[in-house]
This record gives C-alpha cells, structure tokens and sequence, in this order.
C-alpha cells in the first residue's frame, strides 16, 4: 500500500527512478534516516537516506499486514 513520506517507518520500500523513466530501484527504510540498498555489482550497504536519493523517490510503499500494526 502507497504511504506518505511522513508516515513511512522502519521496513517500508523506498521506490526511486535513477537515471531513468520508469521506477528502477527500491530500498528498505531502517529507521533514523538510513536505508539499506543494493547497487549491482556490490554488497548491500546502509547509506543516508539524503536529498540524493530523496529527490529520485516516486513512492513509499507498506506490506498491506503491516499497516495498522
């Protein structure tokens, strides 16, 4: 289910476009402005949750059993 930016909590997938029409990449929100993603070719990373990846979010969604838990 599609959620606000305001409400999005740990677990929520972050779907971004980077460099592209079309959404193209996702991460998982961890809480405290970080997130965890996964850039082909490396190991899965937590980065800040900044203006970079921000700017590129089209939406924030929540596995629908998790919304009113």
């Amino acid at each position: 289910v599609e959620i606000e930016p305001a409400e999005m909590r740990e677990g929520d997938m972050i779907m971004m476009r980077i460099q592209s029409q079309v959404t193209n990449h996702a991460a998982i929100y961890l809480g405290n402005n970080l997130m965890l993603h996964h850039n082909q070719g490396n190991l899965s990373t937590r980065v800040p949750y900044g203006d970079y990846w921000r700017n590129r979010t089209v939406r924030i969604v929540r596995r629908k059993e998790l919304i009113d838990a």
